[in-house]
C-alpha cells in the first residue's frame, strides 16, 4: 500500500559535483576544439560559452542513448559556424575522475550506518544526470550490482515534492496529510565566556533518609548537571555546549537550563560546530551564526531571593533554521496557604466529650478527642496526595498543621452502646505547603543573527524588487508571444500561397505578390530591426498583414466548403419534399 510518512536518517553528498559538472567538461573540450579550428579562445566570451551549454545539454542527452553524438552551434563566435561530433567512449574518458567522486558519498552513507547494500530496499535516481549510463554503472557497481529504481521523473521529482510539502505545512491547501521527519544536517554550538555557573553542592549519604532517596538526588543532580552543561567553568566562565546536534530530528525545540546563577547577565555565541560530519555549509567559511545577550537575573534574585533555572529555549523549524524564543527565570517559591477538609469522627468521642446536639462544648479541652481524631483524618488526606500540591509528609508533621474547627450537630443525643459506630463530619482548617513556579523574563540585546530575516526597508526594497522582476516576466512572455505569433502567421501564410490551389483560383497574381512582399519585408524586420521590440509592434505587424491575407484565405476556405455546403442543402430538400409527398393506396 501506499506509505504516507518517512523518515530521514542520513545524508551525505559532494557539493562539488553534478550533471553541471559533465556539462562544463563538454563545454571546454568542444571551445577547445573550436580555437584548433581557427575560431577564438570563447572561454572567457559569456554569451559565446552560453550557446555552447545550451548545445553540449543537448549533446549529453543524445550519448546517454547512443554511442555517439553530434555537436552544432551556428555562429559561435564573430560570426563563425562550429560543427563536430564525439563518441561514448570519448565523453566517459573524459570524466574518468567524476565517475570515481560521484560513488563516493554511497560508500561513505553505508560505511557510517553500518550497512551493506543488501539491507538496502530499493535505490530511487534522482536528477537529470542520472540518466547517463555511465553514472548508472558507477552506482550499481558500488551497491554491489544491484538494480537500480527509476519509478519517478528524474526532473522534476525534487521540485514536486518540496511544492507538496510546502502545501503540507500549509493551512491554505486541502490534500491528504504526509509526515516527513528530516536532521540536522549541520550542527550547532552554544558558547560563552561569561557565564559563570555555581559549583553544585556535595551530596551527602548521610542526609538522605534511605538509600533509594539517596539514589533519586544522585540521579536528580545529574541531571540537572547535564541540563546545565557538563562543560561549564565555575572560574573562568567558559563555557561550550552542543545546542543542536548533528543527526537530530526536525523540527524539534532545545533548551539551556543553569541553575541558581548569581551574575546579572551574561553573552553568548551561536555557531557551526566544525567538528562534526559535514562541518561548515558549502561556501561558507566563519561559523558564526548569532551573537546575543542576556540580563536581567538580578530583578528575580531580588524579587524571590533567587534565580531559580536560567532557560534559554531555542527552535529548529524544518529547514533546520535556528530560532532563539525566549529567556527567563523559573523560580519555584514555597507558600503555605490554609486549607478546608472534612473528616469523620465517631460520634462515641463526641458525647463523651459533651459536646451537645447543637455542637456546644463546655470548655475547649471537650473538642479534644474530635481534634485528634481531625489530625489523623488530616494525615492520611495529606499522605494519600489530596492537597493540589502539598509535599506528603509523615503523620505526626500533618497533624500538627491542623487549625482548630466546628464539629457541627450530631445525628442525636443517643448516649447508648447504639451510637458507638456512628460518626459525624467535622470541617477543619488546615496549612498546606504548596510550590508556585514564577516565569521572569530577561532582557535580549545584542548583535542577534549574523545573517537576519529581512524586515523594514530592506524587506520593502525587496518585495519591490520581485514585484519588478514579475512584471518584467510577463513583459517578457508576452513579447515572446507575440514575436511567435508573427512568426508562425509568416509562415503558414506563405506555404498557403506556395501550396493551396483554392487560394490561387480565388486570388490573383498581382495581390499575391503583394502579399508575398508584405511577408518578406515583415520577416527581415523580425530578426532585424524588430528583434528587440516590444510586444505591440509585434501585434501590429501582424495586424497589416492579416488585413492583406486573411480575406484571401477566408475566400478558399469558401471555396473549399461550398460543395459540402450545397450537396447538404439538397439533400435537405429532398427530405423535405418527401415529407410531404401524400401517401398513395394500392
Amino acid at each position: 500500500g501506499l506509505i504516507n510518512q518517512f523518515e530521514v536518517l542520513d545524508v551525505e553528498w559532494d557539493h562539488s559535483l553534478g550533471s553541471n559538472t559533465l556539462d562544463l567538461l563538454l563545454a571546454k573540450h568542444f571551445a577547445e576544439e573550436f580555437k584548433q579550428q581557427g575560431g577564438d579562445d570563447v572561454m572567457s566570451v559569456p554569451k559565446a560559452m552560453a550557446k555552447l551549454r545550451r548545445q553540449v545539454r543537448r549533446t549529453k542527452e543524445i550519448l546517454s542513448a547512443n554511442s555517439a553524438a553530434p555537436m552544432s552551434v551556428e555562429e559561435l563566435h564573430a560570426g563563425k559556424d562550429f560543427q563536430s561530433s564525439i563518441k561514448r567512449e570519448v565523453f566517459e574518458a573524459m570524466a574518468e575522475d567524476f565517475w570515481q567522486r560521484a560513488a563516493a558519498p554511497l560508500s561513505k552513507l553505508l560505511a557510517r550506518n553500518k550497512l551493506k547494500p543488501s539491507d538496502v530496499d530499493a535505490v530511487e535516481l534522482l536528477g537529470g544526470g542520472s540518466r547517463v549510463p555511465k553514472l548508472q554503472a558507477v552506482l550499481s557497481e558500488a551497491l554491489g550490482g544491484r538494480h537500480l529504481d527509476r519509478h519517478l521523473d528524474a526532473d522534476e521529482a525534487v521540485v514536486l515534492g518540496a511544492g507538496l510539502f510546502a502545501a503540507n505545512l500549509s493551512s491554505s491547501f486541502r490534500l491528504r496529510k504526509f509526515g516527513m521527519t528530516d536532521v540536522a544536517v549541520f550542527g550547532v554550538s552554544f558558547e560563552s565566556n561569561d557565564l559563570f555557573v555555581p559549583a553544585a553542592p556535595p551530596i551527602d549519604p548521610a542526609t538522605a533518609t534511605s538509600k533509594k532517596a539517596w539514589k533519586g538526588k544522585a540521579t536528580k543532580a545529574a541531571e540537572d548537571a547535564e541540563a546545565d552543561g557538563a562543560t561549564a567553568s565555575g572560574k573562568s566562565g567558559h563555557v561550550v555546549k552542543s545546542l543542536l546536534p548533528a543527526g537530530k530530528k526536525l523540527p524539534i525545540k532545545r533548551a539551556i537550563k543553569y541553575s541558581n546563577l548569581t551574575i546579572d547577565g551574561f553573552s553568548f555565541d551561536l555557531h557551526y560546530n566544525t567538528s562534526t560530519v559535514h562541518g561548515l555549509p558549502p561556501g561558507v567559511e566563519d561559523p558564526q551564526l548569532a551573537s546575543f545577550q542576556v540580563s536581567g537575573i538580578q530583578d528575580a534574585i531580588k524579587r524571590y531571593n533567587s534565580s531559580g533555572v536560567t532557560t534559554l529555549r531555542f527552535e529548529a523549524d524544518y529547514s533546520s533554521l535556528l530560532h532563539f524564543s525566549i529567556a527567563e527565570c523559573v523560580v519555584e517559591v514555597s507558600i503555605v496557604e490554609d486549607k478546608v477538609i472534612e473528616v469523620q469522627v465517631p460520634v462515641s468521642k463526641v458525647n463523651e466529650t459533651g459536646v451537645t446536639a447543637m455542637g456546644d462544648a463546655n470548655s475547649s479541652k471537650s473538642a479534644a478527642p474530635a481534634a485528634d481524631a481531625a489530625k489523623e483524618a488530616a494525615a492520611e488526606h495529606m499522605k494519600d496526595g489530596a492537597t493540589d500540591g502539598a509535599e506528603q509528609k509523615d503523620k505526626n508533621d500533618a497533624a500538627e498543621m491542623v487549625g482548630s474547627g466546628t464539629v457541627p450537630p450530631a445525628a442525636g443525643n443517643d448516649t447508648t452502646g447504639s451510637s458507638v459506630n456512628k460518626t459525624v463530619t467535622v470541617k477543619k482548617t488546615i496549612q498546606v505547603p504548596r510550590r508556585k513556579t514564577f516565569h521572569v523574563g530577561l532582557a535580549v540585546s545584542g548583535a542577534g543573527p549574523r545573517h537576519p530575516p529581512l524586515a523594514g526597508d530592506v524587506f520593502a526594497a525587496a518585495r519591490s524588487h520581485i514585484a519588478a522582476w514579475r512584471a518584467a516576466e510577463v513583459v517578457k512572455a508576452a513579447t515572446a508571444k507575440a514575436k511567435n505569433d508573427l512568426e508562425a502567421y509568416i509562415i503558414s501564410t506563405r506555404e498557403k500561397l506556395e501550396t493551396d490551389e483554392n487560394l490561387r483560383q480565388v486570388t490573383v497574381e498581382l495581390d499575391r505578390v503583394k502579399l508575398i512582399e508584405q511577408l518578406t519585408e515583415a520577416e527581415d524586420w523580425l530578426y532585424g530591426d524588430g528583434e528587440h521590440e516590444a510586444a505591440e509592434a509585434f501585434r501590429t505587424k501582424l495586424a497589416g498583414l492579416k488585413a492583406t491575407g486573411d480575406p484571401m484565405v477566408t475566400r478558399a476556405n469558401e471555396l473549399e466548403l461550398r460543395p459540402q455546403v450545397v450537396e447538404r442543402l439538397s439533400m435537405s430538400q429532398c427530405i423535405f419534399y418527401g415529407a410531404n409527398v401524400p401517401a398513395t393506396h394500392s
